[in-house]
Parts: C-alpha cells; sequence; structure tokens
C-alpha cells in the first residue's frame, strides 16, 4: 500500500521521563480486548491486582478514568508497567501514541498528534520544510472510511496540496490573513458547488491566490476589507469560544498550562483584547515584536490540513473542515498572545509548549468541537453565496 506521512514521523522518539507534558496525565487510557485479556492473564498476584483496580468502565474500559495521573506513573516520569514488563505490555493506545493512522483504502497517511510536547516541537523546528514523503509498505490500521469514490478522494487531496502550497509561500502576518481567507472564500465556493451538483468545480475553478491580492477562487480579485476576515476570528468570536467547554475548572488538575493561560484571559488581560481594536492591536504587536510566531501559525494550520482535511471525504463538509482549522488557529493565537503578555518571551520551545496544551484539550471530544464550530453559525448563514 502507498504510505504518506509527514516526513520526519521514522525520526519521532519519546522524550520518556523529560517530557513536560507527559500522556501519562490528564488522559482517559482506553483499553481494548488484547489488553484486557493480557492483563486479566498476569500472573503475578500483586500486578494483577493493581491492573484490575486500575480499570474502570467508561464507554470502554479505561485506566486513569479520572484525567489524573495514570496510577502506573512513576516519580521518575516513565512507566512503571512498561519498565516491569516491556513495550508491548502496556495499552496499544500508550504504545501507539501520538501516531496518527489514517487508511483510505487507495493509501494510509501518517501524522504525529500535536497534543504531544515532542510533535510539536518538531513541527516548529521543521516549519520551513513541511512535506509529506510517500513510500510503500503494510497498512498500519484497517480502513477508517467508508466512501469508495477514489476520484474524490484524488480531488481532495490536490485541494489540499494546492491549500498548504499557498500557506507555505506566506512569509507576514497579513499574507497569512489574505491566504485564510482566501482557503475560507474557496471552501464556501466548493461547498456551495457540491450542493448543487457540480462536481468539477476544482477541474474548472483551481484554488489559487496571490499574496499581493491577486485572484481568487472565482478569478475575480480578493476583497481584503475586515468585513470578510476570517482570520484571526473577532474579539466577540474569540470570546465565545473561550466560554464553551473548552474551558472547564477542572483544567486546573488535567491542564494546569491551559488552566493558567485562560486564567490570564478572563482575570488578568480580557480589557486588553475585549474589543475588537484591542483584539486586532495584540495580534499584530505580537507577531510585530516575534515575527516568527507567523511562521508557527502557518506550519499549525497547514499541518491541521494535513490531518483533517480528508475528513471531508467522508461528510463533504468542505467548509466547516476548513473553518474548524482557523478556530483553532484563532485559539491558538490567544493563548500565544496571553503567554507572551506574561512571560514577555516566545521560544520555538514554548511556543510548542502552547501548541501542546491547546491541542490536548480542544480535539478530542466532537461534543466540544460542534459546540466550538456553532460559534460561527451566523457567519455560515451566508457561507453558501458564491464570492465575488
Amino acid at each position: 500500500m502507498k504510505i504518506r506521512q509527514i516526513s520526519y514521523f521514522e525520526n519521532f522518539k519519546c522524550l520518556e521521563g523529560k517530557c513536560g507534558e507527559t500522556c501519562c496525565m490528564g488522559w482517559l487510557i482506553p483499553l481494548d480486548d488484547d489488553d484486557i485479556a493480557r492483563y486479566k492473564a498476569e500472573k503475578s498476584v500483586l500486578l494483577k491486582t493493581r491492573l484490575l483496580l486500575a480499570m474502570s468502565e467508561h464507554s470502554v474500559p479505561v485506566f486513569n478514568s479520572s484525567c489524573g495521573e495514570c496510577t502506573f506513573h512513576g516519580k521518575n516520569g516513565l512507566c512503571s508497567l512498561q519498565l516491569a514488563r516491556g513495550h508491548e505490555y502496556i495499552p496499544e493506545t500508550c504504545r501507539s501514541y501520538p501516531r496518527y493512522y489514517r487508511n483510505y483504502g487507495d493509501f494510509e497517511e501518517r501524522y504525529l498528534d500535536l497534543s504531544c510536547l515532542e510533535a510539536s516541537r518538531n513541527l516548529v523546528r521543521h516549519a520551513d520544510e513541511l512535506m509529506i514523503t510517500e513510500t510503500e509498505g503494510p497498512e498500519d490500521c484497517e480502513k477508517t472510511m467508508t466512501n469508495d469514490d477514489s476520484t474524490f478522494l484524488n480531488t481532495l487531496v490536490s485541494i489540499r496540496a494546492s491549500f498548504t502550497d499557498a500557506l507555505q509561500k506566506v512569509r507576514t502576518y497579513d499574507e497569512l490573513i489574505s491566504v485564510l481567507y482566501a482557503i475560507d472564500s474557496y471552501s464556501a465556493d466548493l461547498q456551495n458547488a457540491y450542493l448543487h451538483g457540480d462536481e468539477s468545480y476544482y477541474d474548472m475553478h483551481p484554488f489559487g491566490v496571490e499574496l499581493s491580492g491577486g485572484p481568487d477562487s472565482s478569478g475575480g480579485p480578493v476583497h481584503l476589507n475586515n468585513a470578510r476576515h476570517i482570520f484571526p476570528l473577532s474579539a466577540g468570536e474569540v470570546d465565545s469560544l473561550a466560554h464553551t467547554s473548552l474551558y472547564h475548572n477542572r483544567l486546573k488538575k488535567t491542564n494546569p498550562r491551559l488552566y493558567e493561560l485562560f486564567q490570564l484571559y478572563f482575570r488578568k488581560y480580557y480589557r486588553d483584547v475585549a474589543s475588537e481594536n484591542g483584539w486586532k492591536r495584540a495580534c499584530r504587536e505580537l507577531t510585530e515584536e516575534y515575527p516568527e510566531t507567523v511562521k508557527y501559525l502557518r506550519a499549525y494550520y497547514s499541518y491541521y490540513l494535513y490531518q483533517y482535511w480528508l475528513k471531508t471525504y467522508e461528510d463533504y463538509s468542505f467548509l466547516r473542515n476548513a473553518r474548524l482549522g482557523i478556530i483553532h488557529t484563532s485559539m491558538l493565537l490567544l493563548m500565544t498572545v496571553m503567554y507572551v503578555k506574561k512571560h514577555r518571551s516566545l521560544s520555538p520551545e514554548e511556543f510548542a509548549h502552547v501548541c501542546t496544551v491547546y491541542n490536548r484539550r480542544a480535539f478530542f471530544s466532537e461534543d466540544l468541537i460542534n459546540d466550538m464550530y456553532r460559534v460561527l453559525d451566523q457567519r455560515c448563514e451566508g457561507a453558501f453565496t458564491p464570492t465575488v
């Protein structure tokens, strides 16, 4: 099978006890049938007792049902199960994390999820050279999609490539605003075309944007007035997102660094960014003082497209899948603004850390993702009017 993966996929190495955001804390750890059978067959009475006591029912059997610290997480930062019985003994979820697999039938894609600190560090290191490599090999998972329309799948892959190619050329904050606007507009046009049965839209109108303000998806000029900007989201939209279940008091235990960033927003710097002018000024000041932020945000949205754009193969939601990435990029920008306001610094390592704690919260609940997308419902009401 064709294997398409982020270029540094095979070079991933866990930080182990040196990780500042251990995956042994803050998560439910699902157990599959093989895990359960292995632990029930454990011959050491003491270890078997610990394993069975650690299991609890959720929607599936899990370890760490409280989402606190896994009972097998040692003081040295390492997994005591792994130390005692080896890597193959720990749950499949733990063995595969943060590797992300999707089998589309014709090919499999592999990424490293950015909820892992080392994955985010790799993203930052490779922000100027994000690329997918292709090899041949056995698949790592069963087919994850039910759609068999290979023509549509190849179209989506081509659209994604045109989006990420445009993003790779971005160098300034204004260029990032322009390209995300163009992607959003084009996705709305695609949605409109497919709703009306025009499945050849991409062939007739390939995506293109010139950073100087050239043609958009429909061949007309890109009008970059403030009313049509999609990125960053407005101050009101960002505030509404912050008041979804994205924030919860339990973050103090499960994700303390993200909790701190939200507290900075709610309790210390809210007045600085509550107005539209204040929010736009804070974003521009950040990108002017730390210009590499643009590169990181550009890479973050590109990586989102690599990892999630092909969900459109199953749900045909062009606009939703483009906009969810813009939502997450806007919220990551807010968290970065909060971090810099407090710490007055933003190294690559610090940005990677902010990225990780945000992704650990924002990407693992469909209910939360749906709530976040509803914030843009008002914009979406007019989304299927062709751009001019």
